[in-house]
């Protein structure tokens, strides 16, 4: 009888040692990865962002109240997570990440385009441009290809190439880039693709305003 107690204390021994220490490397890694994002959080607050941890509806946070759209470059009604708004000094913008496993982990930028002096608002007919490896599909709900798609913005748009497609509709541009959720460098890239996106807007033509 000793003889059987004593293995089964020894293995009680080492699988509590086991347990203890897998929950002593999940309970860190947990750890760190929740202080990584309170502290990316907190820079973003730092630059007068304001952060939502998730929104119900990616298009409706991004658009406000919008017409129904005819293209998206993703599916309608989805979740998104760490959701940004920047409205200060006239540089309006939004941005959320989707992330899910089916479709994996975008980040959608929108920008919204300034009133001009005279008053004039920009108002682009919907159009999604997908990229499709050197080409690009232009999708429009109308007959005729967007005015304001110009030699100037398709050119912006082909050399922009981690950008997977863009929509526009109304006053606002929508840029759909791969992402990885929980990036660490996800504020020096996000102003980096802020101040990339915007030099769209000198390029466009002044019939995009009315």
């Amino acid at each position: 009888m000793g003889d059987i107690i004593i293995p089964i204390f020894v293995y009680s021994l080492i699988f509590g040692a086991v347990g203890y220490i897998l929950f002593i490397v999940f309970s860190t890694s947990h750890k760190g990865a929740w202080d990584d994002e309170s502290r990316i959080k907190g820079q973003m607050r730092m630059r007068k962002w304001k952060v939502k941890d998730a929104v119900n509806v990616i298009e409706d946070f991004l658009l406000g109240k919008h017409p129904e759209l005819k293209h998206w470059p993703i599916p309608l009604n989805l979740p998104g997570v760490q959701a940004i708004t920047h409205n200060r000094d006239a540089k309006v913008w939004k941005a959320v990440t989707l992330h899910r496993p089916t479709l994996g982990s975008k980040l959608l930028l929108t920008i919204e385009m300034p009133q001009r002096s005279d008053g004039s608002l920009a108002e682009f007919t919907e159009a999604l441009v997908v990229r499709e490896g050197e080409t690009f599909d232009v999708r429009t709900t109308g007959s005729q290809f967007p005015h304001y798609l110009t030699e100037d913005v398709r050119h912006f748009l082909e050399n922009w190439s981690e950008v997977e497609a863009f929509h526009f509709l109304g006053e606002r541009i929508t840029f759909m880039l791969d992402t990885e959720y929980g990036d660490l460098d996800i504020i020096e890239k996000l102003e980096n693709y802020v101040e990339r996106a915007r030099m769209i807007i000198r390029l466009l033509p002044r019939e995009a305003w009315v």
